[in-house]
């Protein structure tokens, strides 16, 4: 089904910066993944690449950056270990020229449709790729079990890669890797503390698993009504689906507008 931004939402984001909140998307996707007509609502600011670059007022105020020699170093460990990857970053999404045989390959049609002015082609020889997060698929054939990567020690650093980078198992073979440090809550944790905001103050809306982390962060938790089961019994509200003005709705239920 085609995503879109239903007209409900937008205007809870207008009323409520009229009434003095800050609002701001929290994305495990990187800036280049965002959309343009995501990017023209009048959000505060964007936290994004789960917590590894953050804007706010149309300024950067955080970017945690790989080195290039990890970047490169990595690279090579992901084609030794023969799995399907994207690198993710800032400016721009990089997929290998190859054949993609696991969801990344869904991935690749999809930012080649939304975003297709920050996709980059790279041949597997290739190095000096500018990113800061890796999402990656062991279901492919040949490929190595995670633990290779895990295990895998890095001459530049020193030390495992899994000391590195933190390993979110998404399930079906399915992994994200966020340099150690950075998550949906710190980068809430950040924009905390420039505003001295209380944590009871702040608020979260996620729908899947991997907004857990700001879910169980925030002062007060929201799960979408079409959000996941595994996290509806762990938020302190269920609103309803983004169709029927779940977000509207759910800020409307707390008086925020």
């Amino acid at each position: 089904e085609p995503r879109y931004i239903p007209e409900s939402t937008k205007r809870a984001i207008t009323e409520l910066k009229a009434n003095g909140h800050l609002v701001y998307v929290n994305s495990g996707r990187t800036m280049s993944e965002i959309e343009k007509r995501i990017r023209v609502v009048p959000f505060d600011g964007w936290v994004c690449g789960c917590g590894t670059y953050i804007e706010d007022q149309g300024e950067e105020i955080y970017h945690s950056k790989l080195s290039p020699e990890v970047r490169d170093e990595f690279v090579t460990a992901l084609n030794e270990a023969k799995v399907d990857y994207v690198l993710e970053g800032k400016d721009d999404i990089y997929y290998f020229d190859d054949e993609y045989r696991s969801l990344i390959g869904d991935f690749r049609k999809s930012h080649t449709g939304l975003v297709k002015e920050n996709v980059r082609i790279f041949k597997r020889e290739d190095r000096g790729m500018n990113y800061d997060k890796v999402c990656l698929s062991v279901r492919t054939p040949g490929a190595k079990p995670i633990e290779f990567l895990k295990d895998y020690v890095s001459k530049v650093e020193g030390k495992k890669y899994s000391e590195i980078f933190e390993f979110i198992d998404r399930g079906e073979g399915f992994f994200e890797l966020v340099p150690m440090g950075n998550s949906k809550a710190e980068g809430i944790r950040k924009l905390m503390k420039k505003y001295n905001v209380p944590v009871e103050d702040t608020i979260s809306i996620g729908d899947s698993t991997n907004d857990l982390p700001m879910l169980t962060f925030t002062g007060l938790s929201i799960c979408m009504g079409n959000g996941s089961e595994k996290v509806k019994p762990q938020v302190d509200y269920v609103t309803d689906s983004i169709e029927k003005d779940g977000l509207y709705n759910a800020f409307k239920h707390y008086g925020l507008i």
